[in-house]
């Protein structure tokens, strides 16, 4: 993922795929969506666990790539705010959805038990 943004060379793609694994996680999430309607209870615990993650990880990519990168470099300001406002519009599903949201599912997966890859 910091490989991909940092292939980024303004921040306006960065900001857009913030954006994007945000309203896919909220569209997992919602009663109403299709993909609710459509997916067994199962399947969508899964994805939104996976989705969740993903949303994090984009997130904190994001806010990583805002900083300075060297001691000419300001950073970009403009970039931390907007993730920040978009962070903050979304931050119930940030705050209800654990990554291990899935029952452990995800660590079973990866064939890991605990602890930091």
């Amino acid at each position: 993922l910091d490989r991909l943004m940092a292939g980024f060379f303004t921040s306006e793609p960065v900001l857009d795929s913030v954006k994007i694994v945000l309203k896919t996680l909220t569209c997992l999430t919602l009663t109403g969506s299709y993909a609710s309607r459509t997916l067994g209870n199962a399947e969508q615990n899964m994805l939104v666990a996976d989705a969740a993650h993903l949303a994090r990880l984009t997130c904190l990519t994001a806010l990583q790539r805002s900083r300075p990168a060297g001691p000419y470099d300001a950073g970009d300001d403009d970039l931390k705010l907007a993730v920040l406002e978009t962070l903050g519009q979304n931050l119930r599903q940030f705050l209800l959805i654990p990554s291990s949201f899935a029952g452990g599912n995800a660590q079973k997966r990866q064939g890991g038990g605990g602890g930091f890859p």
